[in-house]
């Protein structure tokens, strides 16, 4: 929160850090980072529904964009709650597919090329969460910092197992012959 009480906002703290000819650079890194990174949730959008359901792959990115537009809007984060439970249960369902589909076959060491970069798009997800923080902050219920601590510590140390584990559950599955979006490696049924 911002130091008089009021709710931080990435307007205000750049106000008060970057010269004032220089406004618009944080509104700008983080209209590009939000863009980039809608693009990458519509791709996924894109590849994962048209190998589960026919049909033509622009009409399913655009409902996607169409069901998630109206939610990017909402004012108030606890606005998301259902949606955020949702996630949550499919995020651990995945989880729970990638665990039960285990194979600890011989894995070989990690080759970093080109190709590598095809991943990044997924990648990218890992490190979006600090757009969300003023948010968080600025609705957690009697804020403090060892609140806000404890939120971002629990955050981290969870997704960071979640993600360690389906990362390794997956890699030794499949070994190098893992797709760069891990759900594609498993048969469509």
């Amino acid at each position: 929160r911002a130091l008089d009480g009021r709710h931080a906002t990435f307007a205000s703290i750049a106000a008060k850090s970057l010269p004032k000819s220089l406004w618009w650079a944080v509104d700008a890194v983080v209209v590009t980072l939000m863009l980039g990174l809608m693009s990458s949730y519509l791709m996924i959008v894109g590849n994962l529904v048209t190998r589960c359901a026919s049909g033509w792959r622009p009409v399913w990115v655009t409902l996607g964009l169409v069901i998630v537009a109206p939610l990017s809007s909402l004012k108030s984060m606890d606005s998301l709650k259902f949606t955020s439970t949702l996630a949550m249960i499919f995020m651990l369902y995945v989880a729970g597919i990638v665990f039960s589909h285990f194979e600890n076959k011989e894995t070989e060491p990690i080759i970093v090329n080109i190709g590598s970069l095809q991943a990044l798009s997924l990648t990218t997800f890992a490190y979006t969460a600090q757009t969300q923080l003023l948010g968080v902050s600025n609705e957690l219920a009697s804020y403090s910092q060892g609140k806000m601590d404890f939120v971002i510590v629990t955050s981290i140390l969870l997704c960071c197992a979640l993600y360690c584990g389906v990362g390794y559950c997956g890699d030794s599955t499949f070994g190098h012959k893992v797709n760069a979006d891990l759900l594609e490696s498993y048969p469509a049924s």
